[in-house]
Parts: C-alpha cells; sequence; structure tokens
C-alpha cells in the first residue's frame, strides 16, 4: 500500500507546475558598511546608475531573467528584456556590502523577451532592503539629479 501511495505522489509531483512567483530586484550594488549601520529614516541612498535594471529571481535566488522597471498605466511594471544573465553578483568585504533590494514579485514562470508584467507589492514599500535574507528598511524609489535613488521610509 505504501507504494501505491509513493508512486501516486510521485505521479502527481509531476505533473505538478513549479513555483510561478519571480522576485524583481535592482542589481546588487556595494554600500559602505558605515553607510548600512548609521542608517535611518529619511535618508537617501543614491545609485551610480541613472535606469533601473532588474533581475528576476526564483525562490532560491537563481536569476531567471533580466529586465527594466517603469510604471505602465501608473503601475509598477518590469520590461523583460532578455533571458538568463549572470550579473547577480554580491560583494561582501571588510568595507562593502551588498543589499538585495526587492521591487515586489511577479506572477509569470517563464517570461519571455518584450513581455510587460505588473508587480506586486507587499506592506505599501516600493523597495525593500534585505541583508543576508533579513529585512533591513523599507524605501520609497526617486530620482535625484537623473540618478535612481532610495528615500528609507522605515529601517528595521
Amino acid at each position: 500500500m505504501p507504494e501505491v501511495q509513493a508512486r501516486g505522489l510521485i505521479e502527481m509531483m509531476s505533473h505538478a507546475h513549479p513555483s510561478s512567483r519571480l522576485e524583481a530586484c535592482l542589481l546588487p550594488q556595494s554600500w559602505k558598511r558605515s553607510t548600512l549601520k548609521h542608517l535611518a529614516i529619511d535618508d537617501i541612498v543614491v545609485f551610480p546608475t541613472k535606469e533601473a535594471k532588474v533581475v528576476l529571481l526564483d525562490e532560491a535566488d537563481n536569476v531567471v531573467s533580466c529586465g527594466r522597471y517603469g510604471l505602465l498605466r501608473d503601475l509598477p511594471s518590469i520590461l523583460i528584456e532578455e533571458g538568463r544573465d549572470d550579473t547577480w553578483s554580491h560583494i561582501d568585504s571588510k568595507k562593502y556590502r551588498s543589499l538585495k533590494v526587492s521591487l515586489g514579485t511577479i506572477s509569470s514562470p517563464a517570461p519571455e523577451r518584450g513581455e510587460i508584467l505588473s508587480l506586486e507589492r507587499e506592506g505599501g514599500c516600493e523597495a525593500i532592503l534585505y541583508r543576508e535574507r533579513r529585512l533591513l528598511a523599507c524605501a520609497d524609489l526617486v530620482q535625484l539629479d537623473g540618478h535612481l535613488a532610495l528615500h528609507i521610509r522605515e529601517v528595521v
């Protein structure tokens, strides 16, 4: 009897779809550890880039696709530009730290190039900062002198 149940479970799992939720994150940037220690509400953290490039990560933080963040009809969205890319790398040293900046999730198991997907956010934050899978802060995305920046709303 257990063998029949095991075979039934294996058959059922082979037809189950993997999780279709992908997390949209900004490309990692190096931040000074001293900046992170003194992170406070209303701080502005400026990225060296003018573009909001993102990677879509699966549950194991593997890059599934790359794209750009933007607004479509006033809704946060991701334009898929290319397939898998290896631009997701962390730099951790005595002086610098890489943070995961999550913009939300999308519901698509295999996004295709040129597709525009709506972004779902949790808790009303535009961006959530994580350090080693631990929530660090919530922020809003802003432009400062043409550069992408984070306006810190809440520090955990």
